[in-house]
């Protein structure tokens, strides 16, 4: 990628000194310091314009490559090569001709302390890098050869450049450049003032220097420091014979204007100048060009009446005069104006472009302007934009009528890198002349050129239209750059370029030369590449086969010598090109030929000069092609016509056929129907149903529009009352007919109810005369709960597949005939429930049956048919008292119903005071319970004595005379403890005692019975024996008694096992603990395998008889139950309920309702 070297930002003299000097280096080091004895790779872009902001100044590595140019014609094409023999490197940098004589001017720069050899002609450099010039004939004879020698005696920093050369038509030739220190023309001495200085020169043709002058600044350099940068750079010049025009750039204060840093973008205070001077070498006026960016010139050409055109870059605007342009800021865009021979501006334009570069300006012999230079990505000339194919750079060439007017333009591009460096026009042929620099491959017109892989140069001629002639190019072993470019009158061509390596120039046998050094100029000249062209096509006229007629690309279709543009019968068919030839460009090698006697051997039937078998798209010229031409080749009169003359049209050729209805089409309207069988001959139709065939069928669907009952939409309906309408079942009957149009077995409902009345039809309505939904029994009968089954009626009975719940759409079979059906709502039991019991699984059905083996009558608590014996609608299974229709339920399990336990969430055992309490004696009365029953109530005073439960003075004595501990004075408090007083009052004790006393045998009764040996007669130890041997009894008779029940308990929980359990539908069944029932036992049951549904051919149910069912035993309906009984305790948790897991280890925990105490399944 190229480098591009832009002036910094100025902020002071330093600083502009800092950039010229890099401008500088860069110039001289492209030409040199890259560069070395051994090496065949050297960087090169520009050699004849070293100071610039583009890609000319830009230093770019080429890889080694070279052109091969393959050149068709005979021409004799003559040329010579030579080179600038240096044993150290040099460059070619400038060419100039001229016009008449031919003679050829060179000139580059040449290494310091060196020398270098133009034929037998030598110059030597001083200590620094300085100019060469040299001087040959047009074949190659070298006459002189000069230099301008810098530095000598100047100290160490002296330094020159060559710019520009060019030639007055009397053979004087001016050169400019820069120079730093002191520069010498012969006896002409030259010291610059600022820091870079112009020099241009005059030498007449013989070589002699005729003088030198400076445009100068008013810089100061000590050789270490820039005090003031002034500059003045030259980088183009043209010449008369009046005089020489140089322009450039300058910075600060100078000779031709001053340049001041405004303090905005970079570098912008160098400018564009042009100065004029006289052939005397008298300045005569300076002119100048302003922009806020770096301007320089990058090309010039001088008209005949001394005006000039002037190219450069701009950035943002610039202004010539009174003249401006205008662009986008950022981009580098081309502009072209043009300054008269006074010095004023005329005008400028610019070109859209960004980074785009005009370096080449001739003039066409008509004034118009031929142009040359690169672009990057695009640019427009006018109406046409030409893109890069993808390189770095691409070349350019155009053409500019008058100023915006662009009459044409052409690409010189490839993938890589490519530029045209300058043109020229030749003045005898008109043809535009251009040297490119490329390290592509590209095609120009007839001619490629191809670089072998690096830069080459490369010369290629235009025509004054635009049309590519020639190419040519120099194949080189390494990489070679062309320079500059110039053409005589003579049409003898010259370029001037720098080379490494060898070269080869065997393209125009113009040899090959080998360079001495790193780097080596070389001159390239050629002739016979230009000659006459009386037709301006760009061919000589000795080569052209249309002399008089442009034929540029010398197209010559019947290779018969003379070329198409002059050619009568350019396919020499025998149809003249301008008298009947239809094609005549077409195949060649062929005769035009019509016979009528065999149309097969004709090779172009209608005479019209195209070629019936690859060329002639209608053969008999009837408007109508040959692939759509059923008569191809129509007969016509060749005695009378010299071409057929017949036309397909609409009164001839009905349906366009290709073929005349009156002798040759039998079907004149094309619709496929014979004419004879066309019920509309004269009218091409489709319709091939019903008694008109062959008439319009807008609709398609084989029903004439005058019988199709739908015109407009294709059907095909052809039953009922509707012919060729829609019938999307294709049972034949229309879609608004047909009752059922997506069954294409039914058509007729007369119910109304979905289902058809064809019997042999899918799906036929088994009640035909009353509307229903029933689906799984039969089609199409009343089902008054929707449930697919059918309502039961005099000739369908459940027994047949009715509905058994018919107004249940949950339920449908009830297998016990209780009215409860079998299906069942709850998800559980579908783990639970035996697989074999009748009815399914069914979310929300309603009334499910618990027990669907065994008819019954429960129906509380939405447990439905199951056994209830006592009739309270309570299962017996859940009933503790299913004998007792006031009692279904004990909470608490002590075999009292809740309805008469006067403690029914309280286990208990009493009966005497109240039942179903507490009673911890078994004595018959319940314990008090401090709260509601007391022992005023008739709670048991005594909860631990069996035998005592009442003590009416409440002295804690029992009233039971035969109980322990019996109270001898139940009626009266006492406290005695005594055997025969317990419970007496002490006061009564003395009062009986001696009531004893006082009867007067002098002894005491000793009790209250006035017995001294006990009651009855009995001692008090016989008494206290006996007392002792009833309360062991007593004792004994308890522990058996509740060993008894116990036993009973267990006996319950076995005879659950056996009954028969479901759960309910919601799953919260609220019954309370029962006490034991044993479940009637079944008998066995084996659920009925249900035979395959027999259907008739269009799936209707065959009516099904009726099976006998073997009804179960007990024992195959008998469950475990799957919840656990209410008397279970479980384990209260934190959310404040009591939960149990049962079965333990199942997974499935119940939670006890508060309400009525059962367990309720919740996991």
């Amino acid at each position: 990628m190229a480098t591009s070297i832009q002036t910094p930002k100025a902020t002071s003299r330093t600083g502009i000194a800092g950039v010229l000097t890099l401008l500088l280096l860069t110039s001289i080091l492209a030409n040199f310091a890259f560069f070395s004895d051994d090496s065949s790779t050297f960087s090169l872009d520009s050699v004849d314009s070293p100071v610039t902001s583009d890609d000319r100044s830009s230093i770019t590595a080429l890889d080694s490559s070279s052109f091969a140019a393959a050149r068709s014609g005979a021409r004799a094409i003559a040329g010579w090569s030579d080179i600038g023999a240096s044993s150290s490197p040099a460059v070619g940098s400038a060419v100039a001709v001229e016009p008449v004589s031919g003679n050829i001017y060179s000139a580059g720069i040449f290494s310091g302390s060196s020398s270098l050899s133009l034929g037998p002609n030598a110059v030597s450099s001083a200590n620094y890098i300085q100019p060469w010039f040299g001087k040959s004939d047009s074949s190659g004879n070298w006459q002189w050869a000069e230099t301008a020698e810098t530095g000598v005696g100047a100290g160490t920093n002296s330094e020159s450049t060559l710019s520009g050369i060019a030639v007055s038509a009397n053979g004087d030739m001016y050169v400019t450049g820069m120079f730093y220190g002191t520069i010498d023309f012969g006896s002409h001495s030259l010291t610059s003032t600022g820091y870079y200085d112009t020099y241009t020169a005059k030498a007449n043709s013989a070589g002699q220097w005729q003088w030198a002058s400076a445009l100068q600044g008013n810089g100061d350099y000590d050789g270490t420091t820039v005090t003031t940068l002034d500059a003045v750079w030259p980088t183009a010049i043209v010449a008369s014979n009046s005089g020489v025009v140089v322009s450039g750039l300058f910075i600060g204060n100078t000779d031709v204007g001053t340049a001041v840093d405004s303090g905005g973008t970079s570098g912008d205070d160098a400018e564009i100048f042009v100065a004029k001077y006289a052939s005397s070498g008298s300045l005569q006026w300076t002119a100048e060009a302003r922009g806020p960016a770096f301007q320089e010139t990058q090309a010039m050409y001088m008209e005949s009446n001394g005006d000039t055109w002037i190219s450069s870059t701009f950035d943002g605007n610039m202004n010539f005069g009174s003249h401006s342009v205008t662009g986008t800021p950022g981009d580098s865009t081309p502009v072209l104006a043009q300054i008269d021979s006074t010095g004023a501006w005329k005008s400028a334009m610019s070109i859209s472009g960004a980074d785009s570069f005009i370096y080449g300006i001739d003039e066409f012999t008509n004034g118009d302007l031929f142009l040359g230079g690169t672009f990057t990505s695009s640019i427009t000339f006018g109406s046409t934009t030409l893109n890069s194919p993808g390189g770095d750079t691409s070349g350019w060439v155009a053409k500019l009528a008058t100023p915006n007017t662009w009459s044409w333009s052409a690409l010189v591009g490839g993938s890589t890198y490519d530029r045209v460096t300058d043109v020229a026009v030749d003045p005898m042929s008109d043809n535009g002349v251009l040297s490119i620099s490329s390290a592509s491959s590209i095609t120009l017109g007839p001619d490629t050129i191809s670089s072998q892989g690096a830069n080459d140069s490369a010369l290629a001629i235009i025509s004054n239209s635009g049309s590519w002639v020639s190419a040519f190019g120099a194949n080189s072993s390494a990489d070679n750059n062309a320079a500059d470019i110039a053409v005589d009158n003579g049409g003898n061509i010259s370029i001037v370029g720098t080379f490494s390596g060898s070269i080869d120039f065997s393209s125009t046998n113009s040899g090959s030369q080998t360079a001495l050094a790193s780097i080596n100029p070389y001159i390239w000249s050629s002739s016979g590449l230009l000659a006459a062209d009386a037709d301006g096509d760009g061919i000589p006229d000795d080569l052209d086969n249309c002399p008089n007629d442009a034929n540029p690309l010398q197209e010559d279709l019947d290779q018969d010598l003379d070329g198409d543009a002059c050619d009568y019968d350019d396919d020499n068919d025998t149809i003249l090109d301008n008298s009947g030839d239809d094609c005549p460009q077409g195949e060649i090698g062929w005769i035009s030929d019509s016979d009528p006697l065999d149309k097969n051997t004709s090779t172009d039937w209608d005479l019209d000069g195209c070629r019936d078998l690859n060329e002639d798209l209608d053969d008999d010229n009837d408007n109508v092609e040959d692939t759509n031409d059923s008569c191809p080749k129509s007969n016509w009169d060749h005695a009378i016509l010299q071409r057929p003359v017949w036309v397909s049209e609409p009164s001839s050729d009905i349906d366009g056929d290709g073929c005349r209805d009156a002798d040759e089409d039998s079907d004149d309207d094309g619709d496929g129907v014979n004419d004879s069988s066309d019920a509309c001959s004269d009218e091409a139709g489709n319709s091939s149903l019903g008694a008109y065939l062959g008439c319009p069928d807008d609709d398609g669907d084989g029903w004439a529009n005058i019988t199709d009952d739908c015109p407009d939409v294709f059907g095909s309906s052809n039953n009922g009352t509707l012919d060729g309408c829609l019938d999307g079942d294709g049972d034949g009957w229309a879609d608004s007919e047909d009752a059922l149009p997506l069954d294409s077995t039914q058509w007729i409902d007369s119910d109304s109810d979905g289902f058809g009345d064809n019997q042999d039809g899918i799906r036929p309505d088994d009640c035909p005369n009353d509307a229903g939904s029933s689906i799984d029994d039969r089609w199409g009968c009343p089902d008054m709960d929707s449930d697919g089954y059918s309502d039961p009626d005099s000739f369908w009975l459940v027994e047949d597949g009715a509905d058994a719940v018919a107004n249940d759409s949950t339920q449908w079979t009830d297998f016990d005939e209780d009215g409860y059906g079998d299906n069942f709502g709850n998800e559980s039991w579908q783990v639970t429930r035996n697989e074999n019991w009748p009815g399914e699984y069914l979310f929300l059905a309603n009334m499910q049956d618990a027990c669907p083996l065994e008819f019954g009558s429960s129906w509380k608590d939405e447990f439905y048919g199951c056994r209830d014996t006592d009739d309270d609608g309570y299962a017996d299974v859940l009933d503790a008292f299913p004998n007792d229709v006031d009692d279904y339920r004990d909470i608490d399990g002590d075999g009292i119903g809740d309805s008469k336990d006067a403690c029914p969430n309280q286990s208990g055992t009493s009966s005497e005071d109240r039942e179903g309490c507490v009673d911890t004696d078994g004595d018959g009365y319940s314990d008090p319970d401090g709260l509601t029953w007391f022992t005023t109530n008739g709670a048991d005073a005594f909860r631990t004595d069996v035998t005592q439960w009442a003590d009416a003075d409440g002295d804690g004595f029992g009233d039971n005379t035969t109980g322990l501990d019996a109270d001898v004075c139940p009626d009266n408090y006492g406290t005695s403890t005594a055997i025969e007083w317990l419970g007496c009052p002490p006061e009564m004790i003395i009062e009986i005692e001696d009531n004893n006393d006082g009867g007067g045998n002098g002894t005491s009764s000793g009790g209250l019975f006035g017995d001294s040996d006990g009651i009855a007669g009995m001692s008090t130890t016989t008494l206290a024996i006996i007392g002792v041997v009833l309360v062991i009894i007593a004792v004994v008779l308890i522990m058996l008694f509740t060993i008894m029940r116990r036993g009973d308990d267990d006996d319950d929980d076995d005879s659950w096992e056996e009954e028969m359990y479901a759960e309910q539908v919601a799953g919260d069944y609220g019954a309370q603990a029962q006490p034991t029932y044993a479940q009637p036992v079944q008998p066995a049951y084996a659920q009925p395998v249900q035979p395959a549904q027999q259907v008739d051919a269009f799936g209707r149910p065959v009516a099904q008889t009726a099976h006998a069912v073997m009804m179960p035993t007990a024992s195959d309906q008998a469950m475990t139950p799957t919840t656990p009984t209410a008397n279970m305790t479980g384990e209260v948790r934190s959310d404040g309920n009591e939960w149990m897991e049962y079965p333990v280890g199942s997974g499935m925990w119940h939670a006890r309702d508060q309400t009525t105490f059962q367990w309720v399944r919740r996991i």
